[in-house]
């Protein structure tokens, strides 16, 4: 991976690595100061964070009770006998991740490109950072629970990523897979709400009950599959219409083979008629 390290301007690809590069004077000996001795040199730090109360993850690379002596200097951070002259750090995060904020325990220059960050100093000594970091999808998350919340939709978020459930009787008239205008307006909140991002991909999942289809409209959705795929396809159409970037968006369909509920009743049926709208880290 190239890596361009002046301050003012740096890239990185999008690998999870630490880097770091320090001039220092000669003859001097590098100590650093921590429970885990290495957790500024392995993206195994990524497993070693702490959870702050809003949910987001807080990676520190010192602790309050760490301390060590070295010819009568205590110190906590990076250190150096003969001090640092010039300090360079790289932090690059997952592309499904975000920092909220970071700091240093000394002065330098800080510079965020996307999902990588950079700090700068000189003539410092005793280094230590703290970080914030976040998923891009825990945002849009509360801001689709929060806006939604009076719309009869489920939002839910595990470590995939967010899905949106949403029932067929609000997106499509009972036997077709045209979006209502109801639907169309639910799916414009929803677009709203995320915005037309790149950081992350949709898939449209439509799904069906066990009820054949009959008549005239199975010459249409021979089966459940082909109900179900339709419905999804129309539900991405509608969201591409909205400006979503249609290059991140893919339609499945499972017809009546991923019930939520038994199709014995028809509260059942209903809860297994729906549309799942889910965002995945990309």
């Amino acid at each position: 991976m190239e890596l361009s390290m002046r301050a003012d301007k740096f890239t990185a690809g999008k690998e999870a690595i630490v880097f770091n590069q320090i001039g220092f004077q000669e003859n001097t000996e590098i100590h650093y100061s921590s429970k885990e001795s290495t957790d500024l040199f392995h993206i195994a730090l990524l497993v070693i964070l702490t959870t702050s109360p809003d949910g987001n993850s807080v990676y520190k690379t010192w602790d309050e009770e760490t301390r060590q002596t070295i010819n009568g200097q205590t110190y906590f951070g990076l250190y150096f006998t003969g001090g640092i002259d010039k300090l360079a750090y790289v932090w690059v995060l997952p592309s499904s991740m975000e920092f909220v904020r970071y700091s240093a325990n000394v002065k330098g220059d800080w510079v965020l490109r996307g999902n990588a960050l950079a700090f700068f100093a000189e003539d410092v000594n005793n280094v230590a950072f703290e970080f914030e970091l976040q998923r891009k999808l825990d945002n849009a998350f509360k801001d689709l629970s929060a806006n939604l919340a009076d719309r009869e939709v489920e939002v839910r978020q595990d470590e995939d990523g967010i899905t949106l459930t949403v029932l067929g009787t609000i997106l499509f008239a009972s036997g077709s897979a045209e979006v209502t205008p109801a639907g169309a307006a639910l799916l414009n909140q929803i677009v709203s709400t995320i915005g037309a991002s790149r950081e992350f991909r949709i898939s449209v999942e439509g799904h069906t009950d066990n009820t054949q289809i009959t008549g005239a409209l199975a010459r249409r959705f021979p089966t459940n599959w082909e109900l179900s795929s339709a419905r999804s396809l129309s539900v991405l159409r509608a969201l591409a219409s909205e400006g979503v970037d249609e290059g991140l968006m893919e339609a499945r369909a499972f017809g009546e083979h991923r019930p939520r509920s038994s199709n014995d009743t028809a509260e059942g049926r209903a809860e297994n008629r729906r549309i799942e709208i889910r965002l995945l880290d990309k």
